[in-house]
């Protein structure tokens, strides 16, 4: 009879009496082929649709390792669409990784298409009787107690799912959410192998040690509870509500951070922001976020004068709130500027134009006195708020 082939890995079946000389050679080959079929690493770079070679054993010129022949294939390059590679219809099973950055349809010849998302590996079977591949990627090993996912793919399956699911564990160091899980019914939802096409939803507590990675295409993650971090949240972008508890007081943040809060107990509640001094800073008044100013008011012999003109250096019509502090001769008393002992039946005054702050004290009252008198002496401080 003539040579002969096996239909997976074209091995050569030499016919008796054949190939004089050259049993040797023919039968390293076919040893060759077997040791990449058994534990072999392919890398086949994309540049874009091809055919993997899986050409039979004929003679000692043929190639021992084709590309169609490893136990363990990963695509790479920068084919930049969705590309085809075709491989031989035959009923075996298939290790790939898509590690380009488009997505790779991968066809037996004459059938159906499997496309391998970008970063995924699959573990593929052909069957020729669907003239399609099966895929077997999410392999689930089931104990009493635990359920460890040895690899995931678009989405998982469990038909025999004993008692409570305690542990979930995946073999990458993160863990990529591409498509919606609910850990609240992720049991029922493998059990059902239901479709997870949402944004992820939790109401319990979410635990990890490295990172949890959502796709942009996904990227919404809802939790009822507290959402607590021991690292830096480097970047938040919403489009909805950023809720904080009410607190009366916070502890100083770590050097170079800053702590946003929501001071309660006065009515109504006031956002602040603590820096890493310790002081804290009301941020917003009346729903508008305001910034303060402090000016000197310097030198003001206040028996000998009504009053005293300070220039703010503001547009008037931005200033929200003023604030005027003064202090006696010897330093000792710190007063609004609107106290008043009411024996001259006046009162202090302060006012805005469009350059100056005025302030102006009640005669007889209580800053009309030798201890407002010294000159040459910084008299306090005006305080604005404005926008």
């Amino acid at each position: 009879m003539a040579d002969t082939h096996t239909d997976r890995l074209g091995l050569i079946q030499m016919e008796e009496g054949t190939h004089s000389n050259e049993w040797g050679d023919m039968l390293n080959l076919v040893i060759g082929r077997l040791d990449a079929a058994a534990r072999g690493f392919k890398e086949i770079v994309i540049t874009g649709p091809q055919t993997l070679d899986a050409n039979d054993i004929t003679t000692t010129a043929s190639i021992a390792e084709e590309e169609a022949f490893f136990q363990w294939i990963e695509f790479t390059g920068t084919p930049g669409v969705t590309t085809a590679v075709t491989v031989q219809a035959e009923e075996m099973t298939w290790n790939v990784y898509n590690n380009t950055d488009s997505i790779i349809n991968f066809t037996p010849t004459g059938g159906t298409l499997t496309a391998l998302a970008v970063g995924q590996a699959y573990t593929l079977v052909y069957i020729a009787a669907d003239t399609a591949f099966t895929d077997m990627t999410a392999a689930v090993i089931h104990t009493a107690s635990n359920i460890t996912i040895v690899d995931a793919g678009s989405y998982l399956t469990a038909t025999d799912v004993e008692g409570a699911l305690q542990e979930i564990a995946v073999d990458t160091r993160f863990l990529t959410v591409t498509q919606a899980v609910n850990l609240d019914t992720m049991e029922s939802d493998i059990a059902a192998n239901t479709a997870k096409t949402s944004n992820a939803v939790h109401t319990g507590d979410v635990t990890g040690g490295t990172a949890l990675t959502l796709a942009a295409t996904q990227a919404a993650l809802t939790t009822a509870v507290n959402l607590t971090s021991v690292g830096k949240l480097t970047s938040l972008i919403t489009d909805g509500n950023i809720l904080m508890d009410e607190e009366t007081d916070v502890s100083a943040p770590g050097a170079g951070n800053g702590r946003w809060w929501v001071k309660g107990g006065i009515a109504p509640n006031v956002p602040m922001f603590t820096d890493d001094t310790d002081v804290d800073h009301n941020i917003v008044t009346a729903d508008v976020a305001l910034k303060s100013k402090v000016i000197e008011i310097g030198d003001w012999d206040m028996d000998a004068n009504f009053s005293k003109a300070i220039l703010h250096g503001l547009t008037a019509a931005n200033i929200r709130g003023l604030s005027a502090l003064i202090r006696s001769d010897d330093a000792s008393f710190l007063n609004d500027m609107n106290v008043t002992d009411g024996s001259s039946g006046g009162l202090n005054g302060t006012y805005i134009s469009t350059t100056t702050i005025v302030l102006a004290r009640e005669t007889g009252g209580h800053f009309d006195k030798t201890t407002y008198n010294a000159t040459s002496y910084n008299r306090g401080w005006v305080t604005l708020w404005y926008v």
